[in-house]
């Protein structure tokens, strides 16, 4: 027959296991963020790069095609950066539900040694915030780039600030699809 010490042991065995199980969740869910985020930050500085260099001074600097691409990269960059976020949200929603499950077996693992518990500062962390921001940046500035493309290509549209080989009203019909 097992003592109580032997029972005891065995116990928190299987709980220093569950939670090595646990933690290694949570590790890969901060390495997935994180991957994650680097990557929509890559991918939106070089689409901002490029659509940059190619936005025009003035209506007469639209060109049809370059009006075009240089609209579609901005609602490519907005839609990237809507991903963004909702990548965000639910990458911080699996690390969290990660840290509250590691929060739950520390007792039985760990006794009276506080690791998670009683530990953490309030609030959110501040590299999660500043990727929020970032994202969030990102989004006003394909927003404004987008608005700025429209109001060049309405004004070449309606003020006729035309040296180009394409009509405006066929650019209007082309832009509005």
């Amino acid at each position: 027959m097992r003592t109580p010490e032997e029972i005891h042991k065995d116990s928190r065995d299987l709980a220093f296991k569950r939670y090595d199980a646990v933690l290694r969740y949570l590790i890969y869910e901060n390495t997935v963020y994180w991957t994650r985020s680097s990557f929509f930050l890559a991918a939106n500085a070089g689409l901002f790069g490029f659509i940059a260099s190619k936005l025009p001074y003035s209506p007469r600097e639209i060109l049809g095609a370059q009006g075009a691409v240089v609209a579609a990269g901005c609602l490519a960059g907005l839609l990237l950066s809507v991903l963004w976020h909702w990548a965000l949200a639910s990458g911080e929603y699996w690390i969290k539900r990660w840290e509250n499950i590691c929060l739950s077996l520390e007792a039985e693992a760990f006794g009276e040694i506080e690791i998670w518990r009683n530990s953490r500062p309030a609030g959110r962390d501040t590299g999660k915030r500043v990727t929020h921001q970032t994202a969030t940046l990102f989004t006003a500035l394909w927003s404004l780039a987008l608005a700025y493309v429209a109001i060049l290509m309405c004004l070449k549209c309606f003020t006729g600030a035309s040296s180009d080989p394409l009509p405006p009203l066929a650019f209007f019909l082309v832009c509005s699809r």
